[in-house]
C-alpha cells in the first residue's frame, strides 16, 4: 500500500488535489448552467426575475454537489469533511469575485449561498465516498 507524505501542515496532497479538482469543475458546471439558462430566458422572451434568485440558488446547489462528489470520489474517504471543505472553497471563490466586481454588500441571500453550498458539497461528498466503483488520481 503506498504511504502519501503529509506536509508541515498535516495535508496529504490527495486531499488539496482533489479539492481543487472538485472546485474547479463545480464553477465550470455553475457557469454552464447559467449560460444554458441565459439562452433560454433569451429565447422565451420571458424573464421571471422573481424567481432569479431561487433559479441561482438551485444552480449553485447543483454546483456544490457535483464539486463534493467528485472531490469525495477522487479522495475516496473523509466525505462529508472535503463536500464541506469543497462547498466553502466554492462559497469563497464566488463571495470574492463577486464583491471584487460589485459594490454590493453583503446580504442574506449571501448567507443562503453558503449555507446552500456546504449542505449540498457534504451530501455529494457523502455520496461520492459511498459508491462503490473508485475514481483513480494519479
Amino acid at each position: 500500500m503506498r504511504n502519501i507524505k503529509n506536509n508541515s501542515l498535516g495535508v496529504n496532497k490527495k486531499f488539496v488535489r482533489s479539492t481543487i479538482i472538485g472546485t474547479i469543475l463545480s464553477a465550470v458546471t455553475i457557469i454552464l448552467m447559467i449560460l444554458i439558462g441565459s439562452l433560454l430566458f433569451l429565447l422565451s422572451g420571458k424573464y421571471p426575475l422573481e424567481y432569479l434568485n431561487y433559479i441561482m440558488l438551485g444552480i449553485l446547489g447543483i454546483g456544490g454537489f457535483i464539486g463534493g462528489y467528485i472531490s469525495a470520489r477522487l479522495n475516496k474517504s473523509s466525505g462529508l469533511l472535503i463536500g464541506l471543505i469543497t462547498g466553502l472553497v466554492i462559497y469563497l471563490v464566488i463571495l470574492i469575485s463577486g464583491l471584487g466586481t460589485s459594490f454590493d454588500t453583503i446580504t442574506m441571500l449571501t448567507l443562503f449561498k453558503l449555507i446552500v453550498l456546504i449542505l449540498t458539497g457534504a451530501f455529494g461528498g457523502i455520496l461520492g465516498v459511498n459508491k462503490k466503483e473508485k475514481l483513480h488520481i494519479k
